[in-house]
């Protein structure tokens, strides 16, 4: 294995992916954030005091929990692709809510 570093090695932002998290979570963030995503609280603890960044495959679980909102606030370089897939969710969103809305009044 090479030494080289990789200029498309995922780059973490952790004062983003703290943001995120309590945000999701602005209660016992670590306690949920650690239920969410298969950590122990005391792993989750560590993440938002920045002592520990998460594994591989907690941070997957947090892209599959989370999708493309957690990744463009925790990882900048997916910002540019991430925004048009989270104002399209946004919007299915408002429009589901709009239905719900509309079928109530009838």
């Amino acid at each position: 294995m090479s030494s080289t570093f990789d200029h498309k090695t995922l780059r973490l932002d952790m004062d983003g992916f703290c943001r995120f998290a309590r945000r999701a979570f602005p209660t016992s963030t670590a306690a949920h954030l650690a239920s969410v995503v298969g950590a122990t609280m005391s792993t989750a603890e560590k993440w938002l005091s920045g002592h520990t960044r998460p594994s591989g495959e907690h941070l997957a679980a947090m892209i599959s929990a989370f999708g493309p909102a957690f990744l463009a606030e925790a990882v900048p370089t997916t910002r540019q692709w991430a925004a048009p897939i989270i104002e399209r969710a946004r919007l299915a969103e408002i429009s589901r809510q709009l239905s719900e809305i509309l079928e109530a009044a009838e």
